[in-house]
């Protein structure tokens, strides 16, 4: 799911378009839109009510709480709307801690009304299905909703009834409005389910002898429905066109566009996380933008979207000069090298206005070829005179922000990464293992954590089964063709020394059975290719687990149909690795994944796991086992499931916990540590702090990454987490000081331990070959 804000006036659209109930709701279609370039004399002609009605303006940006901003003009005739908007469209105007140019307004009729006849409804999406949310006090002054509000869970698959309305909702409503607004609740949670809403929001509802009025409203669509919407939404095009207007790109959000900060970040969650970091360092006044770019983007599309951020940001100088932030964790599959190499050359083409307007650059990224997209960053900055820093690997993912922002300083000679060719090799000539970046044993003297990571299970607190997911002997189908993903995969399985590849066969419908080439080490080999899944079933009963490539339109029917075979049900240092996860050869030989240490990881965002394999290689012995749920609003799996297993398991020390806005999973965590199901200390951090700080609609990278009520914003969680006693650090800059600081008191204790020092075949033969 996709959640996409869309306009007042879309919503009201949609909604006087397609609902279907028996009360009266009144002023259908009655609005009218004001750019700045409306002929107010043709638009009279279009809605001559406009003549004869008292009438309501607002802005329709998506901005929050316009009613207490003064950005609501109410009961004025059409002489005052054009007086009242001319100190409005098209000026820049302050919204919280943001500026902008309001050029999008709305008028409607002035409903005048009673206080007691406005109402509050939400409806909005969860993973146990869908919440309405009543109150029966409504209005800019309604307060705090969440806790207020009467709550209905409509449950997947079940049906709404007037009855449980009125019975779980209305308990407070006048008799008399207690049928209308049934009724209309059932027909609003219909469009709801029938349109693909994810959140929609009336406040206030007003009801009357006359009928039901939508004053205010706020809607989010699920955009990958779109081809099953195209009828009742538009064709694509005007979804598109929607998202423009609304201003809630995944790619491109202006916050600020005299903002000083400015950032072109990879990733939806290194996205989050950067935005997160500048403003704990004090930047959201500065902080101009919020975008990224994901999903491999050649170097053409990367030039033209780093094309986009310079001109935006070399349109007004700043006092102070500006700096561009970009960042990224290490990736998973995308060539660092040509996205680097768009951004090089918009950097040439902007080389004039970003040296007039003092522009500095940091830059930190990792993943495949980064080296030589580091390389080619670097040369840049020397060529055109622009103050360039870059940093890789060794550094952490948000130091950069530190340095931009004045907070720490910059190194003059930053650390060398261990890519592949100096990890590999001993520059001791020693045949022995690499060097650990860590020096800690149990005989060190360790400084003591606050708290007690490590207690003992409450008497009679249920004990689960210890599961694993993966071992050295997992075999899997992969759906769809995906033969960089199956070739990585046999990289890791030969450098974790396993027997056989993990990857027993490939299932593709659109060709014939045939075998694919693959190498094993430096030996070909060849893998079967089947048309349909019976037969790799029937072929490969030792089977246990489908890595699905399909797309979103036949995912469900592919993993459906492996679901009737009972074989079928991140990755695991030593073990597996699913697919592209834990990036390239060098990043699975830097961060030690081919062999198990003691700390287990769950995380939303599959490039921050290969995040929190860096951070987690360089402070402690080592990742035991890693998990990315994804970004999804609903994953097919929870922290807790995994945060449980890795619970049970003996081999794993302490727990991390990446989480994210949105959502209540994290709650299930603090309950779990509470109750002393949960006694192996647990490090989180939920990012996403950023968001309350914005003063408009902002849609995040993740699907997932939206707040619906605020126990689902980031803060919230990381207090909840921080006062069930998990470890919970001021933001993620400090992320990894926490995890070595809790790390330390554990080998202090004598409750954690050094794995084996080993070396991977490919590091055996080439340090053999060395000598």
């Amino acid at each position: 799911m996709s959640a996409k804000a869309i306009s007042e006036q879309t919503g009201k659209e949609f909604l006087y378009k397609h609902i279907c109930t028996s009360a009266a709701v009144q002023n259908r279609f009655r609005y009218a839109n004001v750019k700045a370039e409306t002929d107010f004399d043709q638009l009279v002609k279009e809605h001559p009510w406009l003549l004869t009605e008292r009438l309501v303006v607002k802005p329709d940006q998506l901005i929050k709480r316009r009613g207490k901003l003064g950005l609501v003009g109410v009961n004025l005739d059409l002489s005052g709307v054009r007086e009242w908007l001319k100190t409005r469209l098209m000026r820049e105007t302050t919204v919280g801690k943001a500026k902008g140019v309001l050029k999008n307004f709305l008028i409607e009729p002035f409903v005048a009304h009673k206080q007691e006849e406005e109402f509050y409804v939400c409806i909005y999406a969860s993973r146990e299905g869908d919440y309405i949310l009543f109150h029966h006090e409504g209005g800019v002054d309604v307060g705090d909703v969440d806790a207020k509000a009467k709550k209905l869970l409509i449950g997947v698959d079940e049906k709404i009834s007037e009855d449980s309305v009125k019975k779980e909702l209305l308990t407070h409503v006048p008799n008399d409005n207690k049928a209308v607004l049934a009724s209309f609740i059932v027909g609003l949670f219909n469009l709801y389910e029938d349109l693909f809403f994810t959140y929609l929001e009336i406040n206030p509802l007003v009801v009357t002898k006359d009928g039901v009025y939508v004053l205010d409203m706020a809607a989010k669509i699920d955009a990958t429905a779109d081809y099953l919407c195209k009828a009742k939404w538009g064709d694509e095009a005007y979804i598109a066109d929607l998202d423009a207007k609304s201003g809630a790109s995944l790619k491109l959000t202006l916050l600020n566009p005299r903002g000083r900060i400015w950032t072109m970040v990879a990733g939806g969650g290194a996205s989050v996380v950067y935005s997160d970091t500048i403003c704990d360092l004090g930047g959201v006044n500065e902080l101009a933008n919020y975008g990224e770019y994901s999903g491999a983007p050649s170097e053409q599309q990367t030039y033209d979207y780093a094309k986009t951020i310079l001109s935006l940001m070399t349109r007004e100088k700043h006092p102070d000069g500006k700096v561009l932030i970009i960042g990224g964790s290490i990736a998973n599959f995308t060539n660092v090298a040509a996205t680097f190499k768009g951004i090089v050359r918009a950097i040439r083409d902007y080389q004039v206005p970003l040296k007039e307007h003092e522009v500095t650059i940091f830059v930190r990224r990792g993943g495949p070829n980064y080296q030589e997209g580091l390389r080619v960053m670097g040369e840049v900055g020397k060529t055109t005179g622009i103050p360039l820093h870059v940093f890789g690997t060794e550094t952490h993912m948000t130091a950069i922000v530190g340095m931009a922002l004045g907070h720490r300083p910059i190194p003059n000679q930053p650390p060398a990464a261990a890519h592949t060719a100096n990890f590999l090799l001993n520059s001791s000539g020693s045949p022995g293992t690499p060097a650990s970046s860590r020096t800690a044993s149990f005989s060190d003297s360790k400084a003591k954590v606050e708290g007690s990571p490590s207690k003992k299970a409450k008497a009679g607190a249920p004990i689960a089964k210890a599961t694993s997911l993966f071992s050295k002997h997992t075999k899997s189908i992969v759906w769809g063709m995906q033969t960089r993903a199956v070739q990585g995969m046999l990289d890791f399985d030969y450098v974790c020394s396993r027997e056989e590849p993990s990857v027993a066969a490939m299932v593709y419908p659109f060709t014939g059975d045939h075998k694919q080439k693959y190498y094993w080490g430096h030996k070909e080999i060849l893998l079967p290719v089947y048309k349909n899944m019976s037969d790799a079933m029937k072929k490969h009963p030792d089977v246990d687990v489908l890595i699905n490539f399909a797309s979103l339109r036949s995912a469900f029917d592919s993993t459906m149909e492996t679901m009737q075979y009972p074989q079928v049900g991140g990755i695991k240092p030593g073990c597996f690795k699913i697919g592209n996860t834990g990036g390239m050869l060098d990043n699975i030989l830097a961060s030690k994944l081919y062999r198990p240490g003691s700390v287990a990881y769950v995380s939303r965002s599959g490039g921050m796991s290969n995040e929190l394999n860096n951070i987690i290689s360089r402070t402690t012995d080592g990742v035991f086992e890693g998990v990315a749920i994804g970004g999804d609003r609903y994953p097919g799996s929870v922290f807790t499931d995994h945060v449980l297993r890795y619970q049970d398991t003996p081999g794993v020390k302490m727990i991390v916990v990446l989480g994210e806005i949105g959502g209540t999973e994290e709650y299930k965590i603090c309950q779990g540590i509470k109750q002393g199901r949960i006694t192996k200390p647990v490090v989180s951090w939920c990012i996403g702090t950023c968001a309350t700080m914005f003063s408009s609609e902002v849609q995040f990278g993740h699907a997932g990454a939206c707040a619906n009520q605020a126990s689902e914003t980031a803060s919230a969680k990381n207090k909840a987490l921080k006062e069930a006693g998990a470890f919970v650090p001021k933001s993620f800059d400090e992320l990894g000081e926490i995890i070595t600081s809790v790390y330390d008191d554990l080998v202090a204790k004598g409750l954690s331990c050094q794995p084996k020092r080993c070396l991977p075949p490919l590091c055996r033969w080439i340090t053999l070959g060395h000598e």
